[in-house]
C-alpha cells in the first residue's frame, strides 16, 4: 500500500488510522452498489433505506 520510503514516516497509528479508513470507505461503497441494486430491482425506498441504513436522500439519489 506505501512505498518504504513513505512507510518510514508513518507511525503504526496513523498506518492502522489509513487502513481503517479504506475499509470504511470500501464498505460504505457497496452499501451503495447493493443499495443501486435494490432501487433498480424495484425494492420500495424505505425498504432500501432499513436495509441498507442510509438515508431517504441518499438511496433518492442513486
Amino acid at each position: 500500500m506505501f512505498d518504504d520510503g513513505v512507510r518510514s514516516y508513518l507511525t503504526d497509528e496513523d498506518r492502522e488510522e489509513a487502513f481503517a479508513k479504506g475499509v470504511a470507505e470500501g464498505q460504505a461503497k457497496t452499501t451503495r452498489e447493493n443499495a443501486k441494486k435494490f432501487k433498480d430491482l424495484g425494492v420500495e425506498p424505505e425498504i432500501i433505506c432499513q436495509a441498507t441504513g442510509l438515508t431517504a436522500e441518499e438511496v433518492a439519489a442513486l
